[in-house]
Protein backbone atom coordinates (compact mmCIF):
# COMPACT_ATOMS: atom_id res chain seq x y z
CA UNK A 1 0.00 0.00 0.00
CA UNK A 2 1.17 3.49 -0.80
CA UNK A 3 0.03 7.07 -0.25
CA UNK A 4 1.43 9.76 -2.54
CA UNK A 5 0.84 13.45 -1.79
CA UNK A 6 0.93 15.47 -5.02
CA UNK A 7 -0.39 18.66 -3.44
CA UNK A 8 1.39 21.60 -5.04
CA UNK A 9 3.27 19.37 -7.51
CA UNK A 10 3.48 20.07 -11.23
CA UNK A 11 2.97 17.48 -13.94
CA UNK A 12 4.42 17.42 -17.44
CA UNK A 13 5.02 14.87 -20.19
CA UNK A 14 8.32 13.72 -18.70
CA UNK A 15 6.80 13.21 -15.26
CA UNK A 16 3.91 11.22 -16.70
CA UNK A 17 6.34 9.02 -18.64
CA UNK A 18 8.30 8.35 -15.46
CA UNK A 19 5.09 7.55 -13.54
CA UNK A 20 4.06 5.06 -16.23
CA UNK A 21 7.43 3.29 -16.22
CA UNK A 22 7.59 3.26 -12.43
CA UNK A 23 4.02 1.99 -12.23
CA UNK A 24 4.73 -0.89 -14.58
CA UNK A 25 7.75 -1.94 -12.53
CA UNK A 26 6.07 -1.65 -9.13
CA UNK A 27 2.72 -3.17 -10.11
CA UNK A 28 3.51 -6.52 -8.51
CA UNK A 29 4.58 -4.85 -5.26
CA UNK A 30 1.63 -2.49 -4.73
CA UNK A 31 -1.87 -3.73 -4.07
CA UNK A 32 -3.36 -0.29 -3.48
CA UNK A 33 -2.16 3.26 -4.08
CA UNK A 34 -3.94 6.47 -3.10
CA UNK A 35 -2.92 9.91 -4.34
CA UNK A 36 -3.76 13.14 -2.54
CA UNK A 37 -3.84 16.53 -4.28
CA UNK A 38 -4.90 15.43 -7.76
CA UNK A 39 -6.95 18.14 -9.47
CA UNK A 40 -7.33 19.61 -12.93
CA UNK A 41 -4.78 18.46 -15.49
CA UNK A 42 -3.08 16.19 -12.94
CA UNK A 43 -6.32 14.17 -12.78
CA UNK A 44 -6.21 13.71 -16.57
CA UNK A 45 -2.59 12.55 -16.29
CA UNK A 46 -3.54 10.13 -13.49
CA UNK A 47 -6.30 8.63 -15.65
CA UNK A 48 -3.75 8.17 -18.45
CA UNK A 49 -1.25 6.50 -16.10
CA UNK A 50 -4.00 4.23 -14.72
CA UNK A 51 -4.96 3.12 -18.23
CA UNK A 52 -1.38 2.30 -19.18
CA UNK A 53 -0.32 0.61 -15.95
CA UNK A 54 -3.63 -0.91 -14.78
CA UNK A 55 -2.64 0.08 -11.23
CA UNK A 56 -5.99 1.60 -10.31
CA UNK A 57 -4.46 4.48 -8.38
CA UNK A 58 -7.24 6.21 -6.43
CA UNK A 59 -7.36 10.02 -6.23
CA UNK A 60 -8.51 11.18 -2.78
CA UNK A 61 -8.99 14.55 -1.10
CA UNK A 62 -7.04 14.10 2.12
CA UNK A 63 -4.42 11.89 3.75
CA UNK A 64 -7.12 10.62 6.11
CA UNK A 65 -9.30 9.63 3.13
CA UNK A 66 -6.30 7.81 1.68
CA UNK A 67 -5.71 5.89 4.90
CA UNK A 68 -9.37 4.90 5.14
CA UNK A 69 -9.47 3.71 1.52
CA UNK A 70 -6.26 1.73 1.87
CA UNK A 71 -7.43 -0.25 4.89
CA UNK A 72 -10.79 -1.20 3.37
Amino acid sequence: MLIVDETGAYANKEAVSEFVESGKKSKILLKKTAVVGITGVKKIFLNFVNKLTKLGVKPVSTIEDAKEWLIK
